[in-house]
């Protein structure tokens, strides 16, 4: 009960700091509001105000959605949309973009993003707008030459989320605009300011909620006449659904020049990195249907992101960005944020139909939040779908979904990237236990850990030989990294440290080492050149003088298991070239080098079997060839064959029987024999 009681209390507290957040974002709208009435923000009549290309946002994807951006614009481009949206950047990241406006208008931009760990993000921005060659004409309504226009905006953007335990978010950009016509000059600075509160549990989950005030500052004056900027507030709701591949943004504006009007985006991830957006927009109905159109493709390091925006009789516009990431993490996500990014891509990849990744995401999650409920629930309804698809019509789905996973695991088995491969085959296995496939595969990768860690600590041993016992000490923690349960590795690695922390004992270790009738120096020098045979001799002897040394012990176990490997590999080489008496051979010396190896006593079953059946069939060719020289009357040579013959296969009778009837005869018709 008094557990109950605790919980109850942290939910009130919960309820409490999101029932304060909301009051904020209340007061900041009535705030936003009131500053942007006609009274605050002196608003001139429809139309009038200038520097209206600040009204042009930034980033295709804005463009692509109808400009419905201030809740969920969640990069760089954050600066125009809403600089509060800067503030969970964890990279530093650069956008460029190009927009080609109707009549040949150019507009380009850049901006850079700075997050710091401490002190928030920081961003500058630059803009260019150029507008051609325009016409220019006197008082007497001739044409009077071309007259140039151009505007260039600095933006400086802060942005930061004030109070660890709110998920309220603040920003603001400081911008100083420099606008030239025909031959006259205007400077002005102005400001923006925005908050975006994002739900990241509960029922309200995925949803954001933002507002903003944008271009607040001095008239732009050209010589002595003045216009207002382009001011406005947007209160802005943006929803992320379906593990995030689905967002959808409405962003109400209420313009000082113009009536207030909506704009509405809707985006959808497929195939994790291709993004489908369309939008409306309610300022552009005069010029065209509002209606916008684009494409994104999105990596980790880099966006591609396209927009194309109709305007009626005006021509159509294209806008192109480009966004680039860089460096190291500078503002590390917390654990819970972690898991929930984790969780979110396993919802998204569920919703895409990748059910087997999504099930593997959420293994490698529930390794280390194994309290995180969602995940729990999550991980326990794709094993439902999986199980009741496998009775259904759905079957031939699920085995396409563990034919894709067995085949990128294999891909990443040919690749030599095991840890991916063993992670891809465990995943299937747990979905589907008598995959034999995936099985095989898991001992084919058991087997490459296990050679991997006898090669590490082989060269461990030879850096121990050589005393080098730094690297040494580094190649049997790898060792044992690879395969815990190594205990000669153990065993060495105690014994280094050992060494290590004692000078003069490695030092009389050494010594006492050298005067084993310097067949140990003699070994290892062989060791490290690979020549195993004549290594194995040296330390069997020194073994024998001196057989208390443990290193002695442990090279001479080394160098049979590393000889037993060699002649292993060499004997499959015999096998392919059908030298099955050298592969035998060779097998044989395997075995009894290092019996605990599981794969040479089979190989060497099924060799021997093979030489047998060799042995047996090239018997009874070397008979049938021994009867056509006897045939011919050579029975030399029929005698030859038929008792190698009989050396390849004993219990070929008819070879025998024939050797047999060959020497009664040559004994009968011997001149020595008397006549009866």
């Amino acid at each position: 009960m008094k557990k109950a009681g605790r919980i109850n209390r942290s939910h009130d507290s919960s309820n409490s700091a999101t029932v304060s957040l909301l009051r904020v974002m209340a007061s900041f709208f009535v705030l936003a509001a009131f500053c942007a009435s006609p009274v605050v923000l002196q608003a001139a009549s429809a139309g009038s105000s200038t520097a209206n290309f600040l009204k042009i946002g930034i980033g295709a994807r804005g463009a692509a959605m109808g400009e419905a951006q201030s809740a969920i614009s969640n990069d760089v481009t954050a600066s125009y949309w809403n600089p509060a949206g800067l503030a969970p950047l964890r990279y530093q990241e650069i956008s460029l973009m190009h927009y080609a406006l109707v009549e040949g208008i150019r507009y380009e931009q850049a901006s850079f993003a700075l997050p710091t760990v401490k002190n928030g993000t920081f961003a500058m921005g630059l803009s260019l707008m150029n507008y051609g060659n325009i016409q220019g004409y006197a008082d007497t309504g001739m044409p009077n030459g071309n007259v140039e226009a151009s505007n260039m905006l600095f933006t400086g953007s802060w942005a930061k989320q004030l109070f660890e335990k709110s998920d309220l978010l603040t920003g603001v950009n400081v911008k100083y605009l420099n606008s030239k016509l025909a031959g006259f000059s205007a400077s002005v600075p102005m400001m923006d300011a925005g908050i975006l509160l994002p739900f990241k549990t509960g029922r309200l989950h995925g949803l954001s909620l933002a507002a903003t005030i944008k271009n607040v500052g001095p008239q732009v004056k050209f010589d002595t006449e003045g216009s207002p900027l382009p001011r406005q507030m947007v209160l802005g709701a943006g929803l992320s659904a379906l593990g995030g591949n689905l967002n959808v943004a409405v962003d109400a504006i209420s313009p000082v020049d113009n009536n207030p009007y909506f704009a509405a985006g809707v985006e959808y991830r497929v195939f994790e990195m291709l993004h489908l957006r369309a939008g409306y927009n309610g300022k552009s109905k005069f010029v065209g249907t509002g209606i916008t159109y684009g494409i994104g493709i999105r990596f980790n390091q880099w966006n591609l992101d396209y927009a194309f925006v109709p305007y009626g009789d005006l021509g159509n516009t294209n806008r192109v960005s480009v966004g680039i990431r860089f460096g190291r993490a500078l503002k590390m996500q917390t654990a819970e944020d972690q898991v929930e990014f984790a969780y979110r891509k396993a919802q998204s990849e569920l919703a895409l139909g990748q059910g087997v990744e999504a099930y593997s995401t959420l293994n490698d999650l529930l390794l280390i939040a194994p309290w995180h409920k969602p995940s729990v629930e999550l991980k326990a309804k794709v094993e439902k779908q999986f199980g009741e698809m496998a009775v259904s019509k759905d079957k031939a789905k699920m085995e396409a979904e563990i034919a894709d996973k067995f085949t990128a695991a294999q891909a990443a088995f040919d690749r030599d990237e095991l840890v991916q491969a063993k992670k891809g085959f465990g995943t299937i296995l747990l979905l589907q236990p008598e995959h034999v496939g995936s099985k095989v595969y898991l001992d084919r990768i058991q087997n490459r850990y296990a050679a991997l860690a006898q090669e590490s600590f082989k060269e461990g041993m030879a850096t121990f030989a050589a005393g080098d016992y730094q690297k040494a000490k580094l190649f049997f923690e790898k060792t044992l990294s690879i395969d815990s349960n190594h205990v000669d590795a153990k065993a060495q690695l105690d014994k280094t440290i050992e060494v290590m922390a004692d000078s003069k004992k490695r030092d009389e270790e050494m010594n006492r080492l050298a005067n084993a009738s310097g067949g140990y120096k003699d070994g290892l020098a062989a060791f490290q050149k690979n020549d195993l045979e004549t290594a194995l001799n040296r330390f069997e002897e020194v073994k024998k003088l001196a057989p208390e040394f443990e290193e002695v012990t442990r090279y001479t176990e080394l160098t049979k298991k590393t000889l037993a490997g060699v002649l292993f590999e060499q004997s499959q080489v015999h096998v392919t070239n059908g030298q099955m008496e050298e592969a035998v051979k060779k097998l044989t010396r395997a075995v009894e080098l290092n019996p605990a190896d599981t794969r040479f006593k089979p190989a060497l079953d099924i060799a021997t079997r093979d030489l047998a059946t060799k042995n047996f069939q090239e018997s009874q060719k070397l008979y049938k060839e021994g009867l056509e020289a006897y045939l011919g009357g050579d029975g030399d040579q029929a005698e030859k064959k038929w008792r190698r013959a009989l050396e390849l296969d004993s219990s070929n009778d008819d070879a025998l029987k024939a050797i047999t009837k060959l020497q009664e005869r040559k004994k009968y018709e011997s001149p020595n024999q008397q006549p009866q």
